[in-house]
Formats: structure tokens, sequence, C-alpha cells
């Protein structure tokens, strides 16, 4: 299609989530402004979601992408933006398994003065994100969005919006022009922050927007942040994930003081661990991590599609 009318397709990445993945599609398929396809990126479930996806492929209109391994939320991103690209999609709408569009959220993306500016080639944005709520309607505070300075520098064009410094990948519309400038997600991150990273690399090169009207759930347990006061044993690999890559991304930024800001972000919260739980194996681990990230290029691993 040409630039004027874009492909759109949809990137769900799942893990043993077999009912939420369904309310999911679900709700993308009753978009108001359909979807070309929905390419689900299954990180080898083992709870009956495999069998439910072939079953239902064709239904749905899905392509598969059924990998032998668990490659994390950003394995999966990875894989699924590079599909998307390879397919032809203009843009690429991703989310997780437990988020559900409003009928009208993509088209309000698609609306937008930012969208219609690019595929008029007034100017190249490199994603457009949503509004995302919890359940019981307000904001979820795990998804907002970090605002560019001037935070109001998009109002002239549409008030219930935010130029984007980075975002999460609940709900966030990826360029096709983007992605060839910036390449993939760090599947090496494997969870969490790997969506602030790769959003902050497109937002260094292109406008990036948040759009207010457009408006997303997502359907988590709880409303709330995560801190590391709650670490324990059972949940340390994530925050193992969490301190090592802020720590190398942080650090390279490209100023000689993010090392320091870096190093500050990793001893804080290594040791408001610690406060929390007095327990020395955990604090170690939160150091070694935090330290390898000090010390990790990750942007070797930067992969094209």
């Amino acid at each position: 299609m040409s630039r004027s009318d874009p492909n759109v397709d949809a990137v769900v990445v799942t893990y043993n989530r077999f009912y939420k993945l369904q309310n999911c599609l679900n709700a993308i398929r009753d978009q108001s402004w359909p979807v070309r396809h929905i390419h689900v990126v299954d990180n080898n479930s083992t709870d009956g979601t495999r069998e439910w996806l072939r079953a239902n492929a064709d239904r749905y209109g899905l392509v598969l992408h059924l990998l032998d391994h668990n490659g994390g939320g950003a394995g999966g991103f990875n894989v699924g933006l590079r599909e998307a690209y390879a397919s032809g999609a203009d843009w690429v709408w991703v989310m997780d398994d437990d988020v559900l569009p409003k009928p009208e959220s993509l088209q309000a993306l698609t609306m937008s003065p930012f969208f219609v500016a690019h595929i008029g080639g007034e100017k190249t944005v490199g994603f457009l994100s949503s509004r995302v709520e919890w359940t019981d309607g307000n904001v979820c505070l795990m998804n907002i969005p970090v605002p560019k300075w001037p935070w109001n520098g998009s109002f002239k064009e549409m008030r219930s919006s935010l130029p984007c410094v980075s975002n999460s990948f609940v709900s966030c519309m990826v360029s096709r022009e983007g992605i060839d400038r910036v390449g993939l997600p760090i599947k090496e991150f494997f969870i969490w922050a790997d969506d602030t990273e790769y959003t902050r690399r497109l937002s260094y090169h292109f406008s990036c927007y948040y759009v207010d009207d457009s408006v997303v759930v997502h359907d988590t347990p709880m409303n709330r942040l995560p801190t590391y006061s709650d670490v324990n044993r059972d949940n340390l690999w994530k925050y193992k994930c969490d301190i090592r890559n802020v720590a190398a991304f942080e650090a390279r930024v490209g100023r000689k003081l993010d090392f320091f800001i870096a190093a500050s972000y990793v001893l804080k919260n290594s040791l408001a661990s610690f406060r929390a739980n007095k327990d020395v194996r955990i604090l170690g681990a939160l150091l070694r991590e935090g330290i390898r990230g000090l010390f990790w290029n990750y942007k070797t691993l930067i992969e094209r599609p």
C-alpha cells in the first residue's frame, strides 16, 4: 500500500495467559479501524495456548510465531516487530497479552494529526502511544509515558497529547521508518526496561507522541509500580533483569555523568531491597547484576529487521 493507505499490524506477546490472550485478541479484532494482521508471539506456553492458537488462527486472522523457548517480553517483541516488518507492515501496534484496547483505540491513533502528518510526508513519527487505564478506569501506574520538554509542545496540533521521550509496550504503535532507523528491541534484556530503552532510541531520532484519546485497559492484578522493597527470592530474577538493563542504558546515554547516574540507581535500589528484607544474598545478587549492566555495551546487540 501507499503511505496514504498504510498497513497496520498488531503484535501480541504471550506466555501462559490463555484466557487473557483470548480477551486481548477479541478486543483487537473488534477495532473500528481494522488491523491487517495480528502477529502472536508465543513464548513456549504450556497451558493450552498453542493448541488454541493453531485451532483459531484462521478465524482471528492470526500470524503465529510459536517459539521453542521463552524469550521473555523483550525476545517476543524482537520477533514480533521483525516479522511484522518483514510482512510489509507500515505501522506495528505492540502490546502484552493482558491489554484490552477500547473499540476506537487504534482509530484514535490513526486519526491523530501526528499520524496524518507522517503519512503525508510532513514529518516522520517514531511511535504513537495510548492512555493506559487500569480495570477501575484510573490511570495504570505502570504505563505512564515520560514526556519530552516542553511537555505542551504538541498542544497546537492536538490538545490531548504529549511529546514523548519513552513509553511502555502497552499499546505503542511504531512506524516502519522508526524500525528502519533504530532496529529492533534488545532481546537479551529478556524482561523489564526493554520498552523504555527501545522507545528512547526512537525518540532520539524522531518525534514521538502520547495520544490521550486512544484508550486501552491493562488487566494487571494490582495498580501499583513494582519497587525494590518488594524483592524476595522468588521474584529476584525479574529485579536482576531490571537493575542490569536500566544500568546498561542509563550508563550509555552519552554524557560522562550518566555512568554515575546509573551507578547511583544500582546502589540506591540494592540498598532499598536490603532495608526491606535484610537478605545479604539478594543484596549481593542485585549489586552483581547492576555492576554487570554498568559495563555491558548492549548496543552491540542491536539487530536490524
